[in-house]
């Protein structure tokens, strides 16, 4: 009997939370993204539902598999949700702008009729 023999290690996990849609970055079109991450750094990446009992209070991806893989596929995924929130924000900053002007063209509207001579109409 063989004393070096090991058993075969646990696989190494790595969460990576995440709020709001931006998940759908990651999984894409019909899982066609989170298939594609998993095969490339031959990983099991999955969406998971938050857990408090484990202090995860957010929505994450539970990325298991050997250390380097999982590492190398967490920057990957965060660099997807990171590309999301920034289209995001660029979006809200763009309603912002165009929420301001409207704003601003109905305050002049608001100020021309306080300044323009009323309408009287006799009886």
């Amino acid at each position: 009997m063989n004393s070096n023999t090991s058993s075969p290690t646990p696989p190494f996990s790595y969460t990576v939370p995440f709020v709001g849609n931006h998940s759908s970055m990651v999984i894409g079109s019909k899982g066609k993204c989170i298939q594609s991450l998993q095969q490339e750094f031959g990983v099991n990446i999955r969406a998971m539902k938050a857990d408090t009992s484990k202090n995860l209070p957010v929505p994450y991806f539970l990325i298991e598999g050997n250390e380097r893989d999982v590492l190398f596929a967490s920057l990957k995924v965060h660099s997807l949700l990171s590309l999301s929130m920034g289209r995001s924000e660029k979006d809200l900053k763009a309603k912002n702008e165009q929420l301001t002007k409207d704003n601003e063209e109905m305050i002049a509207i608001i100020d021309e009729m306080d300044t323009s001579p009323s309408v009287h109409t006799p009886h």
